[in-house]
């Protein structure tokens, strides 16, 4: 059998708290536009949301979550046609936001704290309540989800895409690696307090098993090296794009004193 992410979140709780989580990041980046003058929170937040929902329609036409794959939003079942967009939107936009945020404060770390750190820890404390709360919920439900995590296809597409991005990178040159390493910690950071409580809640967890077949759970310490990878790989590194376009495309603005600073 194939080594799968195995889910149980989806119809309970999941996606309500990601509606949630989309409008306060939302929120967020419309206080920072207004109060600050600050585009760079809602760029990352449209970027997050367009490009998880590109990744997301193509994870349903590789139906690697399996042909019957469906989820609940408040009790109605969404139509198949909008799941790549609701995870998308729903998904990708705190996702971007947050990246960004941990950058934010880091290059801006000599200023004042409650300014800086302290709203953003606030945020990820939110975000952890959050997901233990879905933690909590789906005690007990059926699986939802068995995703095989090393097909070749899927692979190589995230290979690909993430090449071609740090290539793009590369052409940009001046600071933009020194930004896109901190930013990729922010997006771990985020990773791990927003995914990593569901795993030993039993609700999203590294298993054996093929979509619409019999799962199996994988031996703790494997799950542990095999989620790291998720964490790293699959949600972290191959979704530096989330940040590198819209800085090539000069949607980001910095100020110079932020890109210089060691």
């Amino acid at each position: 059998m194939n080594i799968a992410m195995i889910r149980i979140f989806d119809n309970v709780g999941y996606y309500e708290t990601r509606f949630i989580l989309m409008i306060f990041a939302l929120a967020a980046a419309l206080f920072f536009l207004a109060k600050k003058k600050d585009r760079n929170y809602l760029v990352m937040f449209i970027s997050g949301a367009v490009w998880q929902s590109v990744m997301s329609l193509v994870v349903m036409n590789m139906t690697l979550r399996g042909q019957e794959y469906s989820l609940l939003l408040f009790g109605f079942q969404v139509p198949s046609v909008l799941i790549w967009l609701i995870q998308g939107v729903f998904e990708g936009g705190i996702h971007g936001l947050m990246g960004y945020w941990f950058l934010d404060v880091y290059i801006n770390r000599g200023s004042d704290q409650k300014q800086g750190w302290m709203p953003y820890m606030s945020a990820l404390i939110f975000v952890l309540v959050m997901s233990l709360a879905v933690g909590f919920l789906n005690q007990g439900q059926s699986i939802t989800s068995v995703r095989p995590m090393f097909k070749p296809g899927p692979i190589l597409a995230m290979f690909y895409v993430t090449f071609i991005t740090l290539v793009i990178a590369g052409l940009k040159g001046g600071a933009i690696f020194r930004l896109l390493c901190v930013y990729f910690i922010g997006t771990l950071i985020y990773s791990l307090v927003n995914l990593e409580p569901l795993h030993p809640l039993g609700v999203r967890y590294i298993g054996y098993g093929i979509p619409g077949g019999e799962v199996q759970a994988m031996p703790p310490i494997r799950q542990i090296f095999i989620m790291l990878y998720s964490h790293l790989w699959e949600i972290a590194g191959s979704r530096l794009h989330y940040f590198v376009i819209p800085y090539v495309l000069g949607l980001l603005a910095f100020k110079q004193i932020s890109t210089e600073k060691s």
